[in-house]
């Protein structure tokens, strides 16, 4: 007996959702410190754009309810 599949609720069926760490926009905003010599209580940090790394600057992830597959078990 097979059991049945239905679209996963989470992903709406497309495997991928949007990226928590950029809000799905694919970039991120890191801070660089431009002088690490200086003492850690004297602070000059600048944001710098760069791709998110936990998406891979795609602004989505793998679904992780369906793995990907965009289906579930049905209970």
């Amino acid at each position: 007996m097979r059991k049945q599949k239905v679209k996963c609720p989470n992903c709406n069926g497309t495997g991928k959702v949007t990226c928590n760490k950029c809000a799905g926009t694919g970039c991120r905003m890191y801070y660089k410190n431009p002088l690490p010599h200086v003492f850690a209580f004297v602070t000059y940090s600048f944001p710098e754009a760069m791709g998110c790394y936990s998406c891979n600057a795609t602004g989505k992830i793998v679904c992780k309810t369906c793995k990907g597959s965009g289906e579930i078990n049905k209970k």
